[in-house]
Parts: structure tokens; sequence; C-alpha cells
């Protein structure tokens, strides 16, 4: 199985949006980054986390995007998957 996942870094981020990437809270970066990664369809949630914490996102932060964006989660085939669907 090969996964489409987007490559998503601090300048996609950054250029995706008028104002500065380092001026945004973590949440509105968090925001950001899963309304980037999930624009195309689901995405495993391991690849958003790893992606979350290079951009120094906890996990919490994340979690607390995730519920105001309501992004769905689920499991197929042993892996946990977000989704904006």
């Amino acid at each position: 199985i090969v996964w489409n996942v987007p490559e998503i870094d601090a300048g996609t981020v950054i250029t995706s949006r008028s104002d500065s990437f380092e001026k945004l809270s973590k949440q509105e970066k968090a925001a950001e980054l899963m309304r980037l990664m999930l624009k195309d369809g689901p995405v495993k949630a391991v690849d958003i986390l790893e992606r979350a914490t290079a951009l120094g996102i906890g996990k919490r932060t994340l979690n607390i995007a995730k519920k105001e964006l309501e992004i769905k989660s689920y499991r197929k085939e042993g892996l946990w998957f977000w989704s904006k669907e």
C-alpha cells in the first residue's frame, strides 16, 4: 500500500497564509497544518503527529484543534486515520 501524504513544512504553512507562521498561536498552527494535510482526503494520524512535532506543536494542542475543526478519527487495517469527512 502506498499512502499519499503531502509534504508539509513551516514554509508551506507560511505561504498558505497571509500572516507570518511565527505570529500564529500554536493552536492556529495546528489547525492550519491539519487543513493543509487533510485537504485531499484522510491521512494517517501518525503522519500528522510527526509533522506537528517537527513544527513544535504538541499532541494536546493538535487534539484541541482537531476537535474544533471536527476532524474525525477512524481505524483501518490497524492504522488510525484522520479525516475532514
